[in-house]
């Protein structure tokens, strides 16, 4: 013990000499480097990380792009007008260089068309260098579409706007982002002052923000440096920013701990005394006797309840749970095996049928039930999913397709034999274009007696032109090499081509229904076959608006004409229904017709929206003028009113939607048109929507005439409602008639995005017992459907909400659900459905993506084409995001298949949002 004593001494004799203590002020500037340090580090987190480099180099690629445009736009020989923006220019890009390739009579007609196309949207003088100008305005339209498809407005906070992007704050946001990413590395940051943009908030505050904490961070490294001179005071602990701080922590704890150690021995002697009290005092607690019996019980304990477990045939779970719990807890269970003995015979008869299960091969199932792991009332859906799970892996082993099936190398499949198929499409294309070019002669080698010579004679020639008829009857090899395809109406053909002329290839029909079978005996003559183009669900040919109505409004309709197509039907030739509908981008434009004209066998595609608003109803409170008029002037008013109001709207023009009006008698239709007429005087600006020049002006028709016509948007006036007694007449003009469910159906399905009904006439108003007409009968419905609005849409939504389609998208949607994702199942109102649909968290009515899985809907579809890449197209092009689930993917890893779905879901939802916040940024006013 002496010697003992003596060895704190010796200890403070030997850390006195090997690490003297600090100074004072040492200690305290330490501290205040170690506090500067702590609060460094705070700011250094607060700053944040910089943009990724994936943004940075889509910034750069923008920037480009924008420094590209401008130099093209340099390069244009004359000024356009911005009305160039609505030219196809590429079409036209092709079309002179298809002229530049044409023999000269083709190439001299082709540039005088282009050239006056483009005379049309100069806004200067000067002569345009066609081709240049092309070429520049063709890559400038392109380059501003990659502009615009660069979503990463948000991610730059706002320092890209796509064209309206400034690219000298940009430039500097960049510079400053290189700063942001040295700091990462430790890099000094150099002299800040040149972010003048980024300071005055111009790049956003963010940036601002970052720039405002990084110079703070500056001036703590400027305080950090005159703390320097610590290091050789502190051995070195001391670095700077290169400090460990916990070491250096832990000296500064050891040097304030040996300024407090207690220098008298008599403190060390008091506490050696106390503890070997207590350890006295614990040592007196034990009896030899008592451990050794301890040990002795401990030691026959475990044979027993070996025994225990071996003779009550208890499992190895349950052994080792015996083996493991606390004597007082194995002495209840005990108590509680011979409290129970009585049952001891029904635990018999389990060990017998357990066995017997074991035997069967069943050993699994067995121990999962001994070991609690299945829910009473569970035992036979697990034995038949585990079954199916064996028999399933038994089949997939056996079926080489399926058992070497990689998603990855599928879809690659996919993606090639899509590529495959463009490239075949353009080669065939390239090919015919390649053969009738060939046979094309050179113009010296043309002579004056042939059928070129005679052409080129007729195309120089100032007048007395050889009539079209004889000039088509003296160059047939010409004409048919010139243009292989003619576009003529049945009239045409009569009046231009002889009727020995060269026998077609082919005629084909369109809009078969509309033609007479005199009109079109002539074309079929002429050609060695004949497709008929049609539907005869819509109108037949009829002379209707030939003849006015009585005075009585009893009208006087011919019956209606048997067509060409009703002939080819009936002589039961060769059919083949086209099932896809491209047309309407809305379901509820197409459904009512589909139901009740089709019997639902029409293929329609839904479109991306939980809740579809295409159809809307608008009742006005109009008098119908029978009799006399035949014209709804209130209905006529807000109908021009509400179209009016459209083309005013910007958000409308940038849209370039098109927009017809259909009506059910010519009188209203005059009428609208008188009304729109006075509306283009008194607002010009709406005149352009009108022009001949546009590819789809605006259009008023009546029932009759608009069949082949489709916009974007249609205006329907009924027209038709009560007199000025408040009495509805039963007659409807042509839906009176047989037939009239055609011209129905003509009318409601020439839209493509919204169809508008506006009528002084609700479906309530009709009395089917008045009438036994078909036609009248479904534009009471019609009107039912279209005035009940939402809940009519919501009805047709739900009905086509199916049930899951099999176990597999069950499995799929309650997993994503588990994840947060709100779905729903089987959507679409006819054959095809999307299996699941994840609303956009964002905006409930609409579909984020839809997620098809390979059942029945993939595997239904008949072809290669028409399943992985036709109909994906479709929907793509209606704007949805498709992504796929492979069952085999599911059935091997549904953990990992589930995580990759998810992160694609996000990924989907974060490009939505980026989307949808440039969009509203776009649209508000600066």
């Amino acid at each position: 013990m002496p010697a003992d004593r003596e060895l704190p001494a010796r200890h403070r004799e030997r850390s006195g000499e090997n690490l003297p203590p600090w100074p004072e002020a040492v200690i305290s500037a330490c501290r205040r480097g170690l506090a500067l340090l702590q609060q460094r580090r705070a700011l250094f987190d607060q700053i944040g990380e910089p943009w990724s480099a994936a943004v940075v180099e889509d910034l750069q690629q923008g920037l480009q792009l924008l420094a590209e445009i401008k130099r093209l736009c340099g390069q244009l020989s004359v000024e356009y007008d911005p009305l160039v923006e609505q030219l196809d220019v590429l079409q036209l890009q092709r079309d002179w260089a298809k002229a530049e390739k044409a023999m000269w009579p083709m190439s001299w007609l082709a540039r005088r068309r282009i050239r006056a196309t483009l005379q049309t949207v100069l806004a200067g003088a000067g002569e345009p260098d066609i081709a240049g100008d092309l070429f520049a305005l063709a890559r400038i339209r392109s380059r501003r579409a990659q502009v615009s498809a660069l979503a990463i407005g948000n991610a730059t906070d706002g320092v890209w706007a796509g064209l309206k992007t400034r690219p000298e704050l940009a430039e500097c946001a960049l510079d400053f982002q290189q700063v942001l990413r040295g700091l990462q590395k430790e890099q000094p940051c150099g002299n800040v002052g040149r972010f003048a943009a980024v300071a005055d908030g111009r790049c956003g505050e963010r940036l601002a923000r970052q720039l405002r904490q990084l110079r703070s961070l500056q001036a703590l490294d400027a305080e950090l440096q005159t703390l320097d001179h610590l290091g050789p005071l502190t051995a070195q602990l001391w670095s700077g920013l290169g400090t460990r701080s916990e070491n250096l922590a832990t000296a500064l704890d050891l040097q304030t701990a040996i300024t407090q150690l207690a220098d008298s021995p008599d403190e060390f002697a008091a506490i050696m005394t106390s503890l070997q009290r207590l350890l006295g005092d614990n040592g007196a607690r034990l009896d030899p006797a008592t451990a050794d019996a301890y040990l002795d019980t401990c030691g026959a304990l475990q044979p027993a309840i070996s025994h225990l477990c071996a003779t009550g045939g208890f499992t190895a779970a349950v052994s080792h749970a015996f083996a493991d719990i606390p004597l007082d807890q194995l002495d209840e269970r005990c108590t509680a095996m011979l409290r129970l003995a009585n049952r001891l015979h029904a635990w018999c008869a389990w060990r017998k049928v357990g066995e017997q299960a074991r035997a069967l091969g069943l050993a699994p199932l067995v121990a999962a039930i001994e070991n609690s792991e299945l829910a009473q009332g569970t035992l036979r859906r697990a034995f038949e999913i585990n079954y199916s799970r064996w028999w399933l892996n038994a089949v997939v082993d056996e079926e080489p397709v399926i058992r070497g099936f990689v998603a990855a190398e599928h879809e690659q499949r996919i993606n090639d034999f899509r590529a495959l198929d463009e490239r075949f499409t353009e080669l065939t294309r390239a090919r015919v274009r390649a053969g009738l070019c060939a046979a094309l002669p050179t113009q010296d080698g043309v002579t004056r007696s042939s059928e070129w010579g005679i052409l080129r004679h007729e195309i120089n020639k100032k007048k007395r032109h050889l009539p079209l008829r004889e000039l088509i009857q003296r160059i047939p090899t010409a004409l048919t090499k010139l243009t292989p395809c003619l576009l003529m109406s049945p009239l045409s053909i009569a009046q231009y081509l002889a009727a020995d002329a060269s026998i077609f290839d082919v005629v084909v029909f369109d809009e078969a229904s509309q033609i007479p079978v005199w009109d079109a005996i002539g074309a079929i003559a002429r050609g060695r076959q004949v497709v008929m183009v049609g539907d005869p669900r819509q109108l037949p040919p009829t002379n209707f608006f030939d003849r006015a109505e009585s005075e009585f409004d009893e009208e006087d309709i011919e019956a209606d004409l048997e067509s060409i197509l009703d002939e080819c039907l009936g002589a039961n030739l060769p059919t083949m229904h086209l099932a896809w509908h491209y047309r309407s981008r809305h379901e509820s434009l197409i459904a009512f017709s589909n139901h009740r004209y089709y019997g639902g066998s029409l293929v329609t595609f839904p479109s991306p929206v939980t809740t579809d608003h295409a159809l809307s109803f608008h009742y006005v409170q109009g008098v119908y003028e029978k009799g006399g008029a035949r014209i709804n002037k209130s209905e006529a008013k807000a109908l021009v009113a509400d179209l009016v109001d459209r083309l005013k709207s910007p958000a409308f023009r940038e849209s370039r939607l098109t927009i017809g009006v259909v009506t059910f008698n010519t009188e209203q239709q005059a009428l609208i048109e008188d009304l729109l007429d006075e509306e283009r005087r008194r607002d010009p600006s709406i005149e352009p929507h009108f022009a001949d020049v546009e590819l789809e002006p605006v259009f008023v028709k009546n029932l009759e005439s608009v069949q082949g016509d489709e916009r974007d948007i249609v205006y329907f006036s009924i027209t038709y409602g009560p007199d000025h007694a408040g009495a509805v007449s039963m007659n409807f003009g042509p839906m009176n008639r047989a037939g009239g469910e055609r011209r129905l159906n003509v009318a409601i399905t020439r839209a493509r995005h919204e169809l508008r009904i506006f009528s002084s006439l609700r479906a309530e108003q009709m009395d089917l017992a008045r009438t036994q007409a078909i036609g009248v009968r479904d534009l009471k419905h019609f009107l039912d459907f279209a005035e009940r609005g939402a809940p009519a849409l919501a009805e047709a939504r739900t009905a086509s909400l199916g049930d899951f389609e099999s176990p597999f998208e069950e499995a799929v949607a309650t997993a994503l659900a588990h994840q947060g994702w709100e779905l729903h199942t089987q959507v679409g109102s006819s054959v095809f459905r999307i299996d699941l649909a994840v609303v956009h968290p964002d905006a409930k009515g609409v579909y984020l993506c839809g997620i098809e899985c390979d059942g029945a809907t993939y595997h239904r579809a008949a072809t290669a084409r028409d399943r992985d890449k036709l109909r994906e197209q479709v929907l793509r092009g209606l704007g949805w995001e498709i992504l796929r689930v492979w069952s085999t993917d599911w059935w091997i890893d549904a953990a990992g298949t589930l995580e990759k779905i998810d992160a694609d879901l996000r990924k989907l939802l974060e490009k939505s949002r980026s989307q949808r916040a440039t969009e509203a940024a776009a649209a508000s006013p600066s």
